[in-house]
């Protein structure tokens, strides 16, 4: 492990960014955004973060400034992500699945493109401007989805954009009702093998909503709620 001098003169283990990373995604947990920013700004200001350093640095540093998007903090980190997505398109087809790389690069890009929506949809709804977002919000869904068809989170969020903005709700709901049915069961088995927990339960929830069984999206609610009670985990 690479070593560097201290302010205190001293000999110290040089942080190495995969470390980073993981301390950030425990804190996640329990939505630390501030820690998370305060972990990551040394790889951001030693200039040794890797992308997905970045990725979860900007997406902390929305959060941390959640409620209030109309102020120039969350203003930087809506436009610093926005930058984080810009490059050049990637083509899942063109990239063979052999191709661990370029597996990478669809993987983080669909990340990104993911939690761009995320704090732009927050920012509509706070700002009272949805309008004014929508579009971006569901086009960088959609694209996630895109890239990431199998992912029942991408694949939520980008329905719930279809549902609000379709003519008829009920078409939407027959034409996707076997995704809808394979997306429940994507997120059962993270919840069998503890993975994205409590957001798997809320998928689980709205997909229940929208094939109108209220029993089973009332279910996963209360599970969510178990889960915040008891500490186990977040609610973001």
């Amino acid at each position: 492990q690479e070593e560097t001098e201290g302010e205190d003169g001293k000999t110290h283990a040089k942080p190495k960014p995969e470390h980073g990373l993981k301390l950030a995604k425990i804190l996640a947990i329990k939505s630390d955004w501030d820690r998370i920013v305060v972990v990551l700004s040394d790889f951001i200001t030693k200039g040794n973060a890797t992308d997905d350093i970045k990725l979860e640095y900007m997406y902390a540093y929305c959060r941390k400034y959640w409620n209030h998007p109309e102020g120039d903090e969350f203003k930087k980190g809506l436009e610093d992500l926005r930058m984080l997505v810009s490059n050049e398109a990637i083509n899942p087809a063109e990239i063979p699945t052999w191709d661990s790389v370029g597996q990478k690069s669809i993987s983080f890009r669909a990340k990104a493109l993911y939690k761009l929506g995320i704090c732009l949809e927050q920012a509509g709804i706070a700002l009272e401007a949805r309008d004014r977002f929508s579009i971006e919000a569901r086009d960088c869904f959609s694209m996630s989805y895109e890239l990431r068809p199998f992912n029942p989170y991408y694949f939520v969020a980008t329905l719930e954009y279809e549902i609000s903005n379709a003519a008829d709700v009920d078409l939407i709901v027959r034409m996707t009702e076997p995704a809808v049915r394979k997306a429940i069961e994507a997120c059962r088995t993270h919840i069998e093998i503890g993975l994205e927990l409590p957001r798997a339960y809320i998928a689980i929830a709205k997909l229940h909503f929208i094939l109108k069984n209220v029993d089973g999206a009332m279910n996963a609610y209360a599970k969510v709620i178990d889960l915040y009670l008891t500490g186990t985990s977040w609610v973001p």
